[in-house]
């Protein structure tokens, strides 16, 4: 049994190592081979290429990898076209897996895309290829189920991971204390994980703490960084600002920090989604290239762009985006949440009720799907 993976980003590096360990549960002779991080790594995964080679943000990230990206793409087409492998899973990557996902499944490699494009929300047109490209679905997100079925492309809703891994701290009083925050407020603050992001909105993010601790000199600011990069464009623009009271924290803490902060303002993405799973009320900003944004503005068919705003059946989570993505909007959001803590209390509870429409065995059933995919004729 060989499985053939392509994941982009490092959520779908963990998302890949979760899906091996199940398959190998199932299959403990399989092969795996690849696109991967060093997740899958340890896992075993025998990596073609790391996933760094196909990981891009927006159009100005795109052309100067453009060329090894495609050549890649190729290589991984002629090898899995000559060795058949029993499917082939694109976890995340739309942009790079589907159209190698066709280009197999045209040699009749059975083909499965892991985490939705956002079809839905934006590039609708995508569908077409979406229905070329794949004999199985699986979704993290259960109204995209739906949309799948009623656009009549196989699907499996498999949960989200984090909705299982992430828990509120047992002991919250000692990581307060860890970030000099007890008996205080506490807001988080991250600004992104790429340094791109932080890039568009570091300076916004610290001219925010600047402004906001002149007001509210109690209150205790912390950033969880996401890694070396990001930690060294936040400490180039701190020495910017004088005195600025922030504390960077980096490794294991940044999640537990962000479950027991009172408040976070943090980019659109993955972090939104982390906050909402453990009810931590938030406010979003997210600022991308201009490029990218009037290409959004042109596609896009939703209002909202941070996950937890389409979990709900009404929006919760305040949005600032692109050019609203400003200090002046920024301070007037957040001072009701500073100030009351029913606003605060509000917008948590809503968001309790994300983690359980979420928390499945998500590696399980997706193993348990692409075995019946696999068995299955045609």
């Amino acid at each position: 049994m060989h499985f053939a993976m392509v994941a982009g980003e490092q959520s779908g590096d963990y998302l890949g190592a979760e899906l091996i360990r199940a398959l190998r549960s199932l299959y403990p002779n399989a092969h795996f081979s690849g696109v991967g991080g060093p997740q899958m790594a340890n896992e075993g995964i025998e990596l073609v290429a790391p996933l760094d080679d196909i990981t891009v943000m927006g159009f100005d990230g795109l052309w100067s990898k453009l060329g090894g990206i495609l050549r890649l793409r190729s290589k991984l087409r002629k090898r899995y076209s000559k060795e058949q492998p029993s499917v082939f899973i694109g976890i995340d990557a739309p942009d790079f897996n589907i159209k190698l996902e066709a280009q197999l499944r045209r040699v009749g490699v059975k083909t499965a895309h892991y985490v939705s494009p956002t079809v839905w929300a934006w590039r609708e047109y995508r569908l077409n290829g979406i229905k070329r490209a794949c004999d199985l679905m699986l979704t993290l997100f259960p109204f995209e189920e739906q949309y799948y079925r009623n656009k009549n492309i196989p699907v499996t809703f498999v949960g989200h991971p984090l909705a299982s891994e992430l828990t509120v701290p047992s002991d919250k009083t000692s990581m307060r204390i860890d970030a000099q925050a007890e008996g205080k407020m506490l807001i988080a603050l991250l600004p992104g994980s790429r340094r791109s992001e932080v890039k568009r909105l570091g300076k916004l993010f610290l001219s925010f703490i600047e402004v906001a601790h002149e007001r509210y000199p109690d209150v205790v600011f912390v950033i969880p960084v996401a890694n070396k990069s990001v930690d060294t464009e936040l400490v180039a623009m701190l020495g910017e600002y004088d005195d600025l009271p922030i504390r960077l924290i980096e490794g294991d803490k940044a999640r537990d920090l962000l479950a027991c902060a009172d408040l976070a303002v943090l980019a659109s993405g993955t972090a939104a989604l982390e906050a909402a799973l453990v009810s931590t009320p938030m406010i979003v900003a997210y600022k991308v290239s201009w490029l990218t944004y009037l290409f959004a503005r042109l596609t896009a068919h939703v209002r909202y762009v941070s996950m937890p705003n389409h979990l709900m059946s009404e929006p919760v989570v305040p949005e600032l985006l692109q050019g609203d993505a400003n200090l002046v909007n920024l301070i007037n959001i957040a001072i009701p949440y500073i100030e009351d803590p029913e606003v605060r209390d509000r917008q948590s509870s809503a968001l309790s009720a994300i983690a359980p429409s979420l928390r499945r065995n998500s590696g399980e059933l997706a193993a348990l799907a692409l075995s019946e995919l696999i068995e299955s004729d045609g």
